[in-house]
């Protein structure tokens, strides 16, 4: 079986998925006091869109998250926070590999 290489998806997809989550705050919220819900989330290959509840109006909900993400415009303020929030994030993941491969070369021992 055939299988691609996999790409890290960049992290600009993971600040506009912030982004448009914090865009959508004020406007989603009667939705999920209804049951409803949406998640944005990021994936090794791209970007996944899923809505759920149990509603006559989950297509409502969807079409606002779609017209959001097609529509959006960057507030600069929330853009630097988010940033901030990104960068902070994915050095928390880094940090430990770091760790290991410093305390690795240190040891002389490989880590993997």
């Amino acid at each position: 079986m055939y299988r691609r290489k996999s790409h890290p998806v960049p992290c600009w997809v993971s600040l506009f998925v912030e982004l448009v989550g914090d865009a959508l705050g004020e406007r989603t919220y009667d939705a999920e006091l209804a049951g409803m819900r949406y998640h944005l989330g990021v994936k090794a290959h791209g970007l996944t869109i899923s809505v759920a509840g149990y509603s006559e109006k989950i297509d409502v909900l969807l079409d606002t998250v779609l017209k959001e993400m097609t529509s959006f415009v960057v507030d600069p303020e929330r853009f630097a926070v988010q940033k901030e929030e990104v960068r902070a994030s994915s050095h928390v993941v880094a940090a430990p590999k770091l760790r290991v491969a410093y305390s690795s070369a240190k040891s002389g021992k490989t880590p993997f």
